[in-house]
């Protein structure tokens, strides 16, 4: 820690340890005072007590910030005659005034600010992370030793889900209302959330799934790779909250067997209705074959029926030109589409398989097809901020291919990253922008190709 603002080490007689405080305060402000003449003497004397009285203050102010992550002062401590109004601007910029802990419980918040403020004044903000999500019900928030209701935005009661965990929220005090408003938050229920099936036991789900959960609530939806098939009745159990019943979502039946698979990548998605995880993409019952294309050939079919599963190729991303601080835009996502067709045993049915626009072509994806019964479109190449999400869609409806975007902000070099496509992880992912300049490569990243998946109903 620097010595700020002084004595120094070239005074004389300083010391490092401050000196015991003996001054007595009066009980209104007191102040200094000149002498009424040369020889008078009756001024105020200045004690060493007093100045180091002044002194602590403005270093506690000049170091209030505390330290950055890496533990180098968030004011650098050099004396500088900025010093202190730096101090006061980071104080400000980093929100430390108005950011607390929550100490409570569940649908009872508890604000640790510091300092405490000694009274609530009509918009004041308090920004924190609830320690706990809450649940249907009243919620309250107690700040500065008083305890209100919080309320939505518009004022009306919260339903359960407003506060995550892993979200700040944003708390107003309204003075009129008498409480708490809350900003800006997104209910658990509005995410989608992801995990791979970790469980080695076939009819048991088990997944930690992000965004992370703390309880189950009411249109939750989980997307979840499966480990093993089912057969039978089956469960799941996220993120160690206990197990939920699987049932059909047209039905509300119990699982049957079949319904599932690890093959082909496929991926369960369910939804939770309160009670159950419905399953919204069950296998058709009596699958007999599974038929993965990597690359473009023919299906034969055996049977009348076929599930369809198709992704497009992704854009690659943009090239840029040799000049210094320049981006190339990511590529944008290739479609989804999926769809059930009726088929002629034994007349082969031609399979498309979207080729990923090769790297520096600036091309855009290929699509995917299944005859001339579906086609999910490539991703097209355009404009924009950071790589497009792949659309999706169904046999006959409206979907649509992402679209390639970048930028670039001064002199910093800001890559456009390549789009998602639907169901993230599988295929159809765009390429990477190039990032030009002399040592850069001015290429875009190729796109990644497609992928068709053919499910047979026997």
């Amino acid at each position: 820690m620097t010595d700020i603002l002084g004595p120094g080490a070239t005074a004389t007689n300083v010391t490092t340890t401050r000196p015991a405080d003996s001054r007595i305060m009066a009980a209104i402000d007191t102040w200094l005072q000149d002498c009424t003449s040369s020889t008078a003497q009756d001024g105020t004397e200045i004690s060493a007590e007093f100045l180091n009285g002044v002194l602590a203050n403005l270093r506690i102010l000049a170091r209030g910030n505390g330290p950055q992550i890496s533990g180098a002062p968030v004011v650098p401590e050099d004396n500088s005659d900025l010093m202190l109004l730096n101090a006061a601007l980071h104080l400000i910029q980093r929100g430390k005034m108005h950011v607390a802990t929550d100490a409570g419980g569940v649908n009872a918040l508890v604000a640790q600010l510091s300092p405490v403020p000694p009274e609530l004044v009509d918009g004041m903000l308090i920004v924190m992370r609830p320690a706990i999500a809450n649940i249907p019900g009243p919620v309250t928030l107690s700040a500065a030793g008083v305890i209100n209701a919080v309320v939505s935005s518009t004022g009306a009661p919260l339903v359960g889900g407003e506060l995550n965990p892993s979200l700040f929220s944003a708390f107003r005090w309204n003075v009129t209302l008498g409480k708490w408003q809350l900003g800006e938050s997104v209910p658990e229920a509005a995410m989608v959330h992801f995990g791979a099936d970790t469980s080695a036991a076939a009819n048991t789900i088990v997944a930690n799934v992000a965004p992370a959960i703390s309880s189950y609530k009411p249109g939750m939806l989980f997307s979840v790779p499966i480990a093993n098939p089912n057969t039978g009745p089956s469960q799941a159990n996220f993120n160690g909250l206990g197990l939920k019943n699987i049932v059909l979502n047209n039905s509300g039946a119990a699982l049957s067997g079949g319904e599932m698979s690890n093959i082909g990548g496929y991926t369960a998605l369910f939804l939770y209705d309160g009670v159950s995880l419905r399953l919204l993409n069950p296998l058709p019952k009596g699958v007999s074959r599974i038929v993965p294309f990597m690359s473009s050939g023919t299906f034969i079919p055996g049977g009348s029926l076929v599930m369809v599963q198709e992704w497009a190729g992704a854009a690659a991303g943009r090239n840029v030109g040799g000049s210094s601080y320049t981006a190339g835009q990511g590529g944008g996502a290739g479609e989804y589409r999926y769809g059930y067709f009726q088929v002629t045993p034994g007349v082969g049915i031609a399979v498309t398989v979207g080729a990923g626009a090769a790297a520096g072509s600036n091309g855009n994806g290929g699509a995917s097809s299944f005859g001339a019964l579906m086609t999910a479109m490539g991703a097209i190449g355009t404009a924009g901020g950071t790589g497009g999400f792949g659309g999706y869609g169904f046999a006959g409806g409206a979907g649509s291919p992402g679209f390639s975007n970048g930028n670039v902000t001064g002199a910093i070099v800001v890559i456009g990253s390549g789009g998602v496509p639907y169901l993230a992880g599988l295929f159809g992912s765009g390429g990477q922008g190039g990032d030009g300049g002399p040592s850069g490569n001015p290429n875009g990243r190729a796109g990644q190709g497609g992928f068709v998946l053919v499910s047979e109903v026997g």
